[in-house]
């Protein structure tokens, strides 16, 4: 019988992850490159991991809801999903994962701009791009 145990499916897992931040950050540079482009290879691959776990966190599991979470983290600030209302949204139980989505993504311009002078790029920190997290 063969056993798979937890660290070779991490292993894959992490492998799976990697090829779509590769495949979100081409989707990126053709759909909003004012996001993509200023950034080095590595270190837009690091904020897309890291919005995939937190989407990840949210119940968002298909690619085109993790493709569309990780535009928004990276459009607004990788803590946009602290601010009470966006959180109040992601954690709906009565809304399914892309309901969740259309509702952020129908919020009004305003209500981004003012999440936009509490974020700026110096919140993402530092990112490896091998792990997507901050480093320790």
């Amino acid at each position: 019988m063969l056993v798979i145990r937890d660290v070779q499916l991490a292993a894959f897992q992490r492998v799976k992850d990697e090829e779509f931040a590769r495949w979100t950050a081409e989707q990126l540079r053709l759909t909003a490159p004012e996001l993509a482009t200023p950034l080095p290879d590595e270190q837009l691959l690091g904020r897309i991991l890291r919005t995939v776990d937190i989407g990840r966190g949210f119940g968002l599991r298909a690619p085109l809801l993790l493709l569309r979470f990780s535009l928004l983290a990276l459009r607004h600030g990788p803590n946009v999903h602290r601010h009470a209302q966006v959180q109040a949204i992601l954690e709906n139980p009565r809304l399914t994962p892309e309901t969740r989505l259309d509702r952020l993504e129908g919020l009004p311009p305003e209500f981004w701009q003012s999440l936009a002078v509490n974020q700026g790029s110096h919140a993402w920190g530092p990112i490896d791009a091998g792990t997507g997290n901050s480093p320790a």
